[in-house]
């Protein structure tokens, strides 16, 4: 845990990082791999990454201002399979704006609250890698439902065939 912020912060000296964790075990993890940073053959900590403990949803909306974050990575978030089923119903009541969500970390508050953080103007980028096809297009089906809720919060980047 923390391996990919920690070569982040590293390869981009010049930017600040800040990773978010639920579990004090990772927290550890990553805050223990800034502090020793053996890697880069230099033994100083890394000063430009801070690890906090806290469910991601409210430490963006209690702790970050509106539209100050260039970009918020969600590296493999845990899947809600634990709480909710596997089925194509599943995902198309998460669309709904009456049903219940899943219980997950992307959920569409969550989501809201990454968006209000970030740069206005497409400048700034939420990026969400998981290699879990359902869990994908329960995120998808989520940020379209935060997309009707408000329009203006997230915009679509559109991929040239080339890129």
């Amino acid at each position: 845990s923390g391996d990919w912020i920690v070569s982040q912060a590293r390869a981009n000296p010049s930017q600040d990082y800040v990773s978010v964790e639920l579990r004090a075990d990772r927290v550890a993890q990553t805050f223990s791999k800034c502090l020793l940073n053996t890697s880069s053959g230099s033994n100083a900590p890394l000063e430009n990454i801070c690890c906090v403990g806290s469910e991601c949803g409210s430490f963006l909306r209690e702790r970050v201002h509106d539209k100050s974050v260039s970009t918020v990575f969600v590296n493999h978030p845990e899947p809600p399979t634990q709480t909710y089923g596997l089925d194509e119903r599943d995902i198309s009541s998460a669309i709904s704006l009456v049903d219940d969500e899943p219980a997950h970390m992307l959920n569409s508050k969550t989501l809201i609250s990454a968006a209000k953080c970030l740069k206005p103007d497409g400048q700034g980028k939420l990026i969400i890698v998981t290699d879990n096809r359902w869990y994908a297009r329960l995120i998808c089906s989520t940020l379209q439902k935060v997309m009707k809720i408000d329009s203006k919060l997230l915009a679509p980047l559109v991929f040239d065939k080339n890129d």
